[in-house]
């Protein structure tokens, strides 16, 4: 019978161990998965405000950030010919670059309204959703299914809203005012707005007035004070 062959060194990483001792390879390798980052910024922050959410307690639930940065590594970074050390980096040390390259990008470069008019129609949900939660709500979007109109829900102190988010070439109309109506009575939301990066047919103008809800541009997510003290 052959003898088992004993592993003395199950966790031992050749890579770590050259990071460590070798002077100057990690700054290298950091450089690599900076330059590789740096070419997809536009597409890895709209990706952040997709995955990033908030529980019901306020605590951020990074799994699937996590998991697209995974896929970020395995499948950009790694296959990188001229990211050799690079692609080598633990996951948990290029999730951390990635992000402050992230944080460095928004700061420096925020985004404008062509880069608004560039995104899809579910990356404008989450970039609301982003665009709340800097502005002091709790805000995340819904799942595609069950959120009987709700895009967003969002909550700021005592008071809940729920919003419609509708990325469109043409006025937004009437069933999004329904959508809209429907999702307030469910989530038991003290506002509801549709947010739009275009404008409103005269129908959805006059049901929304009706009916107590708020037709607003995306631009106006910067401040709902307004509507919160005329409740």
């Amino acid at each position: 019978m052959r003898n088992k062959q004993i592993d003395f060194f199950p966790s031992f990483d050749f890579y770590k161990f050259l990071f460590f001792f070798i002077p100057g390879l990690k700054s290298k390798a950091t450089l690599e998965i900076k330059k590789i980052t740096s070419a997809h910024l536009n597409v890895l922050r709209v990706k952040r405000m997709q995955k990033l959410r908030k529980d019901d307690y306020g605590k951020l639930i990074e799994k699937d950030w996590i998991k697209e940065i995974k896929y970020f590594h395995l499948n950009t970074i790694t296959l990188d010919a001229n990211c050799f050390y690079g692609s080598k980096f633990p996951t948990e040390e290029i999730y951390h670059l990635v992000n402050l390259e992230i944080d460095l990008f928004e700061s420096t470069q925020p985004l404008t309204e062509q880069d608004v008019a560039n995104l899809s129609p579910v990356a404008f949900e989450a970039y609301c959703a982003w665009v709340l939660n800097e502005n002091g709500w709790q805000a995340n979007t819904t799942k595609s299914s069950g959120d009987q109109g709700i895009d967003v829900i969002a909550t700021k102190g005592k008071f809940k809203a729920v919003f419609q988010c509708k990325k469109y070439t043409s006025p937004v109309g009437n069933k999004a005012v329904q959508e809209v109506i429907a999702g307030k009575t469910f989530a038991s939301a003290d506002l509801a707005f549709v947010v739009s990066n275009t404008q409103y047919t005269r129908s959805a103008v006059e049901l929304a007035h009706k009916a107590g809800v708020h037709l607003i541009h995306y631009s106006e997510l910067l401040d709902l004070q307004v509507y919160i003290k005329n409740l």
